[in-house]
């Protein structure tokens, strides 16, 4: 007898990582289901190109390895360190990093992904009232706390009312503030402070 095979829901949260690759700038999202990295999409380079392919069949490969049970720290120890002649220089939160290419840069989203306190799809579904208290709960922090964390990601940034934040890339009011993130629970947009 095998593995259930994973039956996608119509919608998954997950968290999109901007990472600079000597191919140029890359978009690494990584949805959950269930607590647990289900999918990985990866776009980098132009549509059409050989190397836009290429990188969409490692993001397909490694959704499929997850969805079969591999462990995302498996595909990481795999992945990372893999060298081009180039680098491309990071920054995170204050920590400076090196990407030597896409696959690394690939390791660096999940290994940012499975540091996370708890996944984007155990988050609350709204900023409302009841959402921060929950995630409060969840991270034994008062709503108070929570609510006295957020502060604008940039000069552009607007309140649409007192519960809710607006997303400045997707200007829906789903910008919520978590572990010293901005995280948008509508398009994934992430900004740490």
């Amino acid at each position: 007898m095998g593995m259930k095979e994973f039956e996608r829901p119509f919608s998954m949260r997950g968290i999109t990582t901007k990472i600079k690759t000597p191919h140029g700038s890359m978009f690494v999202t990584i949805n959950f289901f269930e607590g647990k990295m289900k999918e990985v999409f990866v776009v980098v380079s132009k549509p059409g190109s050989e190397l836009r392919a290429c990188a969409e069949a490692l993001g397909r490969v490694i959704s499929l390895a997850l969805q079969k049970g591999l462990p995302p720290e498996d595909i990481l120890e795999t992945l990372e360190n893999i060298k081009t002649e180039e680098v491309a220089w990071n920054n995170f939160n204050g920590h400076s990093f090196t990407v030597s290419s896409i696959p690394d840069g690939i390791s660096k989203a999940i290994k940012f992904a499975t540091q996370l306190k708890f996944p984007p799809d155990t988050f609350p579904n709204k900023n409302t009232k009841e959402g921060v208290n929950e995630g409060a709960k969840q991270k034994g922090n008062s709503a108070e706390k929570v609510a006295k964390a957020k502060n604008p990601p940039d000069e552009n940034h607007k309140k649409s009312n007192s519960k809710s934040e607006i997303c400045p890339e997707c200007h829906s009011s789903s910008l919520i503030f978590q572990e010293g993130c901005y995280i948008c629970m509508n398009c994934g947009y992430t900004k740490c402070t």
